[in-house]
């Protein structure tokens, strides 16, 4: 742990150099809370820069909101509520992160994944991709040598050996309106993707979702 904090360090002193975008907090959470989510963001936005990554809208300030709980979100957020703890975009003035901080699973790794979908490139990619490329990215860890790594993460390992995988079809073809997306593997399948894409040594910032056909018909 002492020298994944280290390596943690280092990743954020390579990036301390550059102008940061001003990040604000909005919320009733308190100080202590507050600057956990601050951390957080920064964190994930020192290890996307160092992968070629920074936001679509850098000129803009962040504005991280921290609401009580999944309830706030529904009325923004429609039917996919029950899924989902967080959501992102940028705006005409800011770039947004809403994040209802009582909800199940981790809140600061939450925040690095939706600060990802504002620094990811493509936009208008297929969902499997921005999703996958997004919880790729918010589970990179750096090595004891301040390396990048992709962690294996339980959450979504434990999904994959003991739910049924969607087809590959299922998948790529997915909306945020499909069945397909509420899938209890949707995300568990996108980041293995998104995993097998990165393994071949390219850069995050340079995947594509059409990389994915020219993978399977390498395999043949």
């Amino acid at each position: 742990m002492r020298l994944r904090g280290l390596a943690l360090a280092l990743v954020l002193l390579a990036a301390a150099g550059a102008p940061a975008q001003p990040l604000e907090v909005v919320s009733e959470r308190g100080p202590a809370v507050e600057n956990q989510a601050l951390d957080a963001v920064r964190r994930a936005r020192a290890v996307y820069s160092e992968l070629g990554l920074s936001l679509r809208k850098p000129h803009l300030p962040t504005q991280i909101i921290l609401v009580p709980t999944v309830l706030e979100l529904a009325p923004y957020i429609g039917p996919n509520s029950g899924r989902s703890r967080a959501f992102s975009f940028a705006g005409a003035d800011r770039n947004y992160i809403v994040l209802a901080w009582t909800a199940p699973g981790d809140a600061l790794r939450a925040l690095e994944h939706e600060y990802a979908h504002l620094v990811d490139p493509l936009a208008e990619a297929p969902i499997w991709f921005r999703e996958g490329l997004a919880e790729y990215l918010s589970d990179l860890e750096p090595d004891a040598d301040g390396r990048l790594r992709p962690a294996a993460p339980a959450r979504h390992l434990v999904r994959l050996r003991d739910s049924q995988w969607l087809p590959l079809a299922g998948v790529r073809d997915a909306a945020r309106t499909s069945a397909e997306f509420g899938a209890p593997t949707f995300y568990a399948q996108s980041w293995l993707l998104l995993h097998w894409l990165a393994s071949g040594g390219r850069l995050p910032s340079r995947l594509r979702p059409h990389d994915l056909d020219s993978e399977i018909e390498r395999l043949g």
